[in-house]
């Protein structure tokens, strides 16, 4: 199962990146919903997230936030759009559907079929992490430790 570092302002965690990647595509539908005109977001997302969200990265997933996340302005919007997808996650219920999650397969001699749900809470708990970190509420590494106890 690969992994990735995802990092801002010198704190970061791991992630399963398949998780990750689910993550970013629910990003990336929630921002087309809303039809935004936020133009720095949608070359964010067509440059750099797309990729991310399709698998492009295996093993070594990173944000690009130190391009991209260039102001506060920037980092309230995104921080915006994960709690916005954060909210839209919760309209699913409990449990994503594998035949919704077999819809992300890019890939498809390359990536797997999902043959099980997966808990809703699985992406909303990325999502939290991805939030801490842009609000510097992430824990340094000496209290990561403590901070999963």
């Amino acid at each position: 199962m690969a992994t990735s570092y995802t990092e801002y302002k010198e704190k970061g965690f791991w992630s399963n990146d398949t998780f990750f990647e689910l993550s970013v595509d629910y990003m990336i539908k929630t921002f087309q919903a809303k039809s935004s005109e936020t133009q720095w977001l949608k070359n964010y997302i067509d440059q750099w997230l797309f990729h991310i969200a399709k698998g492009n990265f295996p093993r070594f997933i990173t944000m690009g936030f130190d391009k991209y996340l260039i102001d506060e302005n920037r980092v309230d919007s995104f921080i915006d759009l994960i709690r916005e997808t954060k909210s839209y996650l919760l309209t699913k219920g409990d449990w994503l559907s594998h035949q919704e999650l077999n819809l992300f397969i890019v890939h498809d001699k390359l990536q797997s079929r999902w043959s099980t749900d997966l808990p809703t809470d699985t992406i909303s708990k990325t999502l939290d992490k991805l939030e801490l970190l842009l609000l510097g509420e992430w824990p340094s590494q000496d209290e990561v430790a403590i901070w999963k106890a």
